[in-house]
């Protein structure tokens, strides 16, 4: 399964460039958020998390009836190219329309339930289900495209 995620198959390309038209004009994460906020049709703000997300989560997507959020656990993740991978993983759940929380996120958003706005949460950890593999290899084949090699993690070493 690694091994899929490293080398996205030529589906994910085709599925990507399917989700965003413009792929092949994209060339940075700005052109990306903008091209994945038109696809999506509101607004996305990336920002850390207002406190911890739990142990095994790293990035929330949160959608409300008028933007979306991304946030990322700053205490957890330190490293820019892990943030920018955490972004382009929530990407792949918006782009790919997914629904609903699968696992638990600690107490970061625990007063969501009274807040009528919000109309969904998806969240990134450790836990692999069928959401989560879809979204990461979307991440994945996004970080290929962006760094115009078959391997993104090239990019944080070339």
């Amino acid at each position: 399964m690694l091994e899929a995620m490293v080398h996205p198959p030529l589906s994910y390309l085709d599925r990507l460039q399917e989700l965003l038209p413009g792929l092949p004009s994209l060339r940075s994460w700005p052109e990306v958020h903008a091209a994945v906020e038109e696809a999506h049709g509101c607004r996305i703000t990336v920002r850390p998390a207002p406190q911890s997300l739990g142990q095994s989560v790293t990035g929330v997507w949160l959608r409300t009836k008028t933007q979306s959020y991304i946030f990322h656990d700053e205490g957890r993740v330190r490293s820019q190219a892990f943030v920018r991978h955490i972004v382009a993983h929530e990407y792949g759940h918006i782009l790919l329309r997914h629904s609903g929380c699968e696992l638990s996120i600690g107490t970061a958003f625990s007063s969501l339930g009274k807040n009528k706005s919000v109309r969904q949460i998806l969240t990134r950890s450790e836990q692999w289900t069928a959401q989560e593999q879809e979204a990461e290899a979307i991440a994945v084949t996004l970080a290929a495209h962006l760094a115009n090699q078959t391997d993104p993690i090239l990019e944080l070493f070339g």
